[in-house]
């Protein structure tokens, strides 16, 4: 695949890009002081909150650090079954430590786009959807189509239909095989685990694969589309 990657849509996202690159720690397995969020398990929203926090406040939070800013119980569960963390519990983390973030549905990815030109964002999606690593092999399964432009998601199955969190860094002009599009620097915080132990800072995927994994939130799993979206354009202080 040949691309030739053009402007950004924001010179914050170019920061954020550029921020990601130096924290590929930021995984929702592998990191210490994890036990309270079942040593990652239910940590997607904790990572990308974790790292949107370091991004917008210059400072780092643990994990466990986080499940107790946003209220949640130690080893959170529902119906016996490990949960990760709500939307209510999402707006009270970010009314303690006073973000300029808000929640936002059934909202259109092109929303999330202009906002993300403030900041980064968080949004939910269906896992299954996610381009895949080009080349990966995981439990004897080897990635196929869609694939990511660079990274990608490597639980190749027993997660299909799972509800997660990623973050939205940044939108690219691109040329790719000769056909201008955009792409997206979009962090899947699910890796670092002993059986994947990869620590991408980010994927590139087209604006076009974006999409379709938040809508199939909503299409897919029969949820509204959700996202927390930056309310003004952040610092770059820290970045």
């Amino acid at each position: 695949m040949s691309v030739v990657y053009g402007a950004y849509d924001s010179d914050i996202e170019r920061r954020v890009a550029a921020f990601l690159r130096t924290r590929p720690q930021y995984q929702q397995f592998g990191q210490p002081q994890d036990d309270a969020v079942w040593n990652g398990g239910s940590a997607c929203t904790h990572t990308v909150w974790q790292t949107i926090i370091r991004i917008v406040k210059g400072a780092h939070y643990s994990l466990n650090e986080i499940n107790t800013l946003a209220g949640m119980p130690y080893k959170a569960q529902a119906g016996g079954v490990k949960r990760g963390m709500r939307p209510s519990e999402t707006q009270y983390l970010i009314n303690r430590l006073n973000l300029p973030y808000e929640t936002v549905l059934d909202k259109s990815w092109t929303f999330l786009r202009d906002r993300a030109r403030w900041g980064p964002v968080m949004y939910a999606m269906r896992y299954g959807n996610a381009p895949e690593w080009k080349g990966y092999r995981y439990s004897g399964v080897t990635a196929s189509r869609p694939f990511a432009i660079a990274g990608g998601k490597t639980q190749l199955v027993g997660f299909e239909n799972g509800r997660h969190a990623v973050l939205l860094a940044a939108c690219r002009k691109a040329t790719v095989d000769g056909v201008a599009k955009t792409v997206v620097y979009r962090k899947d915080p699910n890796h670092g685990s002993p059986s994947r132990p990869e620590k991408p800072p980010y994927d590139i995927i087209t604006s076009a694969q974006s999409s379709a994994e938040y809508v199939a939130y909503r299409d897919r799993l029969g949820n509204r589309l959700y996202a927390v979206v930056p309310t003004k354009p952040i610092s770059t202080k820290f970045l």
